[in-house]
């Protein structure tokens, strides 16, 4: 039970990340006068661990 507890927190962990990436890539699209999602798949995957990018990626399909 301890280890699926474990597994939840760090999946928690993760989208929390990813929700926050969203939220500063939409802050820095604001301020820059960005249009669309252009620059998102780049600004993600700087800002977000290989594995949380790949489960954004996946959350977007």
């Amino acid at each position: 039970m301890w280890r699926v507890s474990q597994l939840q927190e760090e999946a928690n962990a993760h989208a929390r990340k990813i929700e926050e990436a969203i939220i500063g890539y939409q802050t820095l699209a604001e301020e820059k006068d960005w249009v669309g999602t252009l620059f998102l798949g780049n600004y993600m995957r700087v800002h977000l661990m290989p594995e949380q990018y790949r489960l954004w990626r996946e959350m977007e399909e």
